[in-house]
């Protein structure tokens, strides 16, 4: 699936694309919420205001693009930029008039390394914040839609990413998202607080879903958003009782947290995270992955 957000100029309206399953005999279309009739082959369509929207894959790849009017919509760059630009709109790559603005940037259908996700509300509206962390890039997600990215440094141990949520009778609550190294631990830590509260995240790459309750950060949680009792079986116990091995392989920690392991990697006395894992097998792989190519351009030097 991908989402397209695009502004009209002719009326500065804001309207959202969202197409599934493209090139296929059931692919789907939606403007605005609403279905079109898209049969497999059918990549032209007349948008709002009597717009022109057109899907177009690109010459030997799976990515598609949509155009309107004959521009194409802006999209965003996930991975590392040659450009060095630093925020959403990676615009030093793209010449003037060449495009048409996006209003935001969904998630939906990006390649995002995403390693954990929280949930709380405020004064009963769910809301969900991902955190993203692959390539020396942070990624941070608000219900679907990118607010933020940074990209660190091996000499940078720690970034923040700051924003306000819309809490009713114009109250504004501050949330702040912390990734950090733990030097002791050496584990990377991602923190969540919203109006102050400490978040739990309710999701890990490695481990999934974490059943707890989800907190108000205003007023009382809405039953419907609170975990229901339930009997705790002994698979569970039993796995809250893990105590991992004191001595673990080179490169692969043990983060309690989430009951996962890191595998992060030394360049030049930093530490670079490589992903988590459900086993010290699965991690320790992965470091000795990175440590081999590591050596080879070590050596081809």
């Amino acid at each position: 699936m991908k989402v397209w957000n695009f502004l009209l100029p002719e009326t500065g309206a804001s309207h959202e694309f969202r197409a599934e399953r493209l090139g296929h005999k059931d692919q789907m279309v939606y403007i605005d919420g609403v279905h079109l009739a898209a049969p497999e082959g059918v990549l032209l369509f007349t948008g709002p205001c009597a717009s022109l929207l057109e899907l177009r894959q690109r010459a030997g790849s799976y990515h598609w693009d949509l155009l309107v009017n004959g521009l194409i919509v802006e999209e965003y760059t996930a991975g590392k930029r040659t450009t060095g630009d630093d925020t959403l709109r990676d615009l030093r790559s793209r010449p003037d008039g060449s495009y048409t603005i996006a209003t935001n940037f969904s998630s939906a259908g990006l390649d995002l390394n995403e390693v954990r996700k929280f949930r709380f509300t405020a004064r009963g509206v769910l809301h969900e914040v991902n955190v993203a962390h692959q390539d020396w890039v942070w990624q941070i997600i608000h219900n679907g839609n990118l607010l933020d990215r940074k990209s660190h440094s091996l000499w940078e141990n720690q970034g923040s990413c700051k924003f306000e949520v819309d809490a009713g009778d114009n109250l504004k609550l501050e949330v702040e998202v912390l990734m950090s190294w733990d030097a002791i631990k050496m584990l990377w830590l991602y923190t969540v607080c919203a109006n102050h509260i400490s978040i739990q995240p309710y999701w890990s790459k490695a481990r999934g879903e974490i059943p707890m309750t989800v907190s108000e950060v205003v007023g009382a949680c809405p039953a419907n958003y609170s975990a229901p009792y339930r009997e705790v079986g002994a698979a569970e116990v039993q796995e809250e009782a893990i105590v991992p091995p004191v001595d673990l392989p080179q490169g692969v920690s043990y983060d309690s947290a989430s009951r996962s392991y890191q595998a992060n990697i030394r360049i030049n006395n930093k530490f670079q995270f490589l992903g988590e894992f459900n086993n010290i097998q699965e991690a320790e792989a992965r470091y000795r992955e990175e440590a081999e190519k590591l050596r080879q351009r070590i050596a081809g030097n």
